[in-house]
């Protein structure tokens, strides 16, 4: 997972801090650069690839929607203001997601969520090739490739990465919804395997490396479109 570059156009010193608070909490993000004013923005804009921008509609030189108004090209935009009459034109811009101050860091996480169109839970952080999960008290990162399979520990799951165990703060179902499905099935229970790990399989046992693992009676049918996909391979 790449570490995504956050601008913040604000003014505002309080709502400054509180954002680089917020955004400080997500580890897949660089340090934010903050400009205070609209023209300075144009400027960070021009030298630097941002992967998201917060911008304040109040600001000392042109507003947040002129602002708009000079940028139809630009990096996706989570607006922040404490007016909602800026919402309507706001969205005719396309922007990403409407802020309204004060906000949440759960708010702001959803907003975060919608600009990058990855995957946010309290416990985990995924994108199209890793996810983020809550290992005790930190994020982890776990690359889909390197993840062989996942088994059931009650409320928690093992995660094994060359023949190493991890235990997440995540269920097994959690993970089955947010682990993707083209790489990842549901086999038992107990069990979720990467489908690119399997060497050998037949209507009770998948064989990943020297670990067997039982198919479940209930998940035989539903795994037919995996075994023709394997097999076309």
């Amino acid at each position: 997972m790449k570490n995504y570059l956050p601008l913040i156009v604000e003014d505002d010193e309080s709502s400054t801090s509180i954002l680089r608070e917020y955004l400080q909490k997500l580890p897949f993000l660089q340090k934010p650069i903050v400009c205070k004013t609209a023209f300075e923005a144009l400027g960070a804009l021009k030298q630097h690839s941002f992967d998201m921008v917060f911008l304040d509609m109040y600001l000392p030189d042109l507003s947040g929607e002129e602002l708009l108004q000079l940028l139809p090209k630009r990096p996706p935009t989570i607006i922040t203001t404490s007016d909602p009459n800026f919402a309507v034109n706001c969205f005719d811009f396309d922007v990403a997601d409407y802020l309204m101050k004060p906000f949440s860091f759960l708010r702001c996480v959803r907003a975060v969520n919608r600009a990058l169109e990855m995957q946010v839970s309290d416990n985990s952080v995924a994108d199209a090739h890793s996810i983020f999960l809550k290992v005790g008290r930190q994020l982890k990162q776990f690359h889909y490739k390197d993840i062989d399979y996942v088994e059931a520990f009650g409320i928690y799951s093992k995660l094994i990465t060359h023949h190493q165990v991890t235990v997440v703060n995540e269920t097994i179902t959690s993970l089955e919804e947010r682990l993707p499905k083209r790489n990842f099935a549901r086999v038992q229970k107990s069990y979720i395997v990467n489908v690119e790990k399997i060497a050998t399989y037949d209507t009770k046992y998948l064989q990943l490396g020297t670990t067997k693992i039982p198919i479940g009676l209930t998940y035989r049918n539903s795994l037919q479109g995996f075994w023709n996909l394997i097999d076309k391979g």
